[in-house]
């Protein structure tokens, strides 16, 4: 909509002249200052007309200068700096409320003095005149300007969200989309009022995110989704440290070594000569391009796949190596031996033709692999736990590696595959269903990627783990520790679960 218009405003006590011209009142406002007292701009409206197409311009006869000066010539008033600028920040405050449309309804009790410039802000930043009477109406004069505006736009969008970021209001608006401005705010950013269209248009970039890393990586198959999906029953596989080529390797030693001696070279320099700069750039690129030395296995590739998720940055982010239930790998079945002493797929001992000798050693060695009775394996193996018990309590050393393992199983591998045999039961509750959008704050990234890289350092097999464990530093094995216990931790207050002694704990 088209503004073309005129007046005298009272600013500060004073009839002031202010034009407003635009094509589009969705355009940007620029208030141009002259200068004073001196020479106006506001009658040489077509000099500034192509600029018209891009802004709404408003003119202001400052005092001592054109209209403002032939209306108050009689008594002006004190031409000072002080005086420019008090009437600067009026006549900018009148523009605010005269472009935001506010309802005459509101405006009479503005003048009344029943709402204050912070609440007639508020109901500004929507130009549906019955939508601000509406809200009036709900809410009454009293309320603070902050929950004016937030029931104002209550059915639409903030430009802060991370769809919005995401999709981007160019991308919105080429869709059809509109976006509610505000010119009470710094950024002006406003609103998006098509929210079905923000999540269709949001839905589709991360579906497509997902096709090209499924494509350049080969995963079985690829997700687009606004959140993580929980309770798929998903397991998750990390890649693992690979070998590099011999010339690989050489080729970054190379790389690294010129880096190093450019940076040598050139510390001192504040300014870096462009091929120089060009050359650092190159060298990033080149290192980069050598990834991280790990890589997914085939076969897990070609079982598992990937989530592409939006973050709460509005930035998408790849999730990698996801198994579903039914591509998990089933268990090597144990070989198994028929009651009649017939081995699976092999020939009855003692067959015809054996000798009386050769059946009788086979009968002897049957007799020493005779099972023994369940209750003596009962009596065997808790004299067995008992001392193993004080063994272990006899060795801290030992002891705090059988707990970092025990701890280590709990949080990187599935519950069927527990290899340890100490009972020590730790779980990791799910605090996103508590505060949407946690996984993706300072904290939760640093856990993430924290434990992602211990993934990529531990064994695929749970049987391995002891091994890998007994190996470490006695620093690694206590950040391996001090991660797996951390992911333990609970403090949540449900009202269904109520734990004072917890709760106590973690204060």
């Amino acid at each position: 909509m088209a503004i073309d218009e005129g007046q005298f405003v009272s600013i500060n006590g004073q009839e002031q002249w202010i034009t407003i011209r635009g094509r589009d009142l969705k355009n940007p406002v620029l208030l141009i200052l002259h200068g004073g007292p001196g020479f106006p701009m506001s009658f040489m409206a077509p000099v500034f007309a192509e600029w018209e197409k891009r802004f709404t311009l408003v003119q202001w006869d400052q005092p001592g200068g054109g209209a403002t000066w032939s209306k108050n010539e009689a008594d002006p008033g004190p031409l000072t700096y002080a005086r420019f600028v008090d009437d600067g920040i009026e006549v900018t405050e009148w523009v605010r409320r005269r472009l935001g449309a506010v309802s005459p309804v509101l405006m009479e009790r503005y003048r009344a003095g029943e709402l204050t410039l912070d609440q007639m802000m508020a109901y500004a930043v929507s130009v549906d005149h019955a939508r601000q009477e509406q809200v009036f109406d709900q809410l009454g004069p009293d309320r603070p300007s902050y929950l004016i505006r937030r029931t104002m736009t209550e059915a639409k969008v903030m430009a802060t969200d991370r769809r919005a970021i995401f999709v981007g209001a160019e991308a919105y608006g080429e869709a059809g989309g509109t976006i509610l401005r505000d010119l009470f705010t710094e950024d002006g950013g406003g609103w998006f009022e098509d929210p079905a269209l923000l999540d269709r248009l949001a839905a589709e970039k991360l579906a497509g995110i997902a096709q090209a890393v499924r494509d350049a990586e080969g995963w079985k198959w690829a997700e687009a989704h606004i959140d993580y999906p929980r309770a798929l029953g998903l397991a998750r596989v990390y890649p693992h440290p690979v070998e590099r080529p011999e010339e690989e390797t050489a080729r970054m030693s190379a790389l690294s070594e010129e880096y190093d001696a450019l940076v040598s070279e050139w510390d001192a320099v504040e300014t870096l000569p462009p091929e120089i700069e060009a050359r650092f750039a190159e060298i990033d690129a080149a290192l980069e391009a050598f990834g991280d030395g790990t890589a997914f296995d085939p076969d897990e590739i070609a079982r598992g796949g990937v989530f592409v998720i939006l973050g709460q940055d509005g930035v998408a982010r790849v999730e990698r190596g996801l198994i579903r239930p039914e591509d998990v790998p089933a268990p090597e079945p144990a070989a198994e031996v028929e009651p009649d002493g017939v081995a699976a797929g092999g020939e009855e001992h003692g067959g015809e033709g054996g000798s009386a000798e050769t059946v009788r050693d086979e009968e002897a060695d049957d007799d020493a692999g005779a099972p023994l009775s369940e209750r003596l394996v009962l009596d065997l193996t808790a004299h067995r736990t008992l001392a193993l018990r004080d063994a272990l309590a006899a060795q801290p050393t030992v002891a705090l590696s059988a707990v970092v393992h025990s701890l280590a199983l709990t949080a990187f591998y599935p519950p069927y595959d527990r290899a340890s045999c100490l009972e020590i039961k730790g779980s990791s509750a799910y605090l996103d269903g508590h505060a949407p959008g946690i996984d993706d704050t300072r904290a939760g990234r640093s856990i993430a990627e924290r434990h992602e890289r211990w993934a990529v350092r531990l064994p695929k097999e749970a049987g391995d783990v002891w091994a890998f464990v007994q190996a470490l530093a006695a620093t690694d094995l206590l950040d391996l520790l001090a991660h797996s216990a951390s992911l333990t931790v609970n403090a949540v207050r449900a009202p269904f679960d109520r734990k004072p002694g917890a709760w106590g704990h973690a204060d």
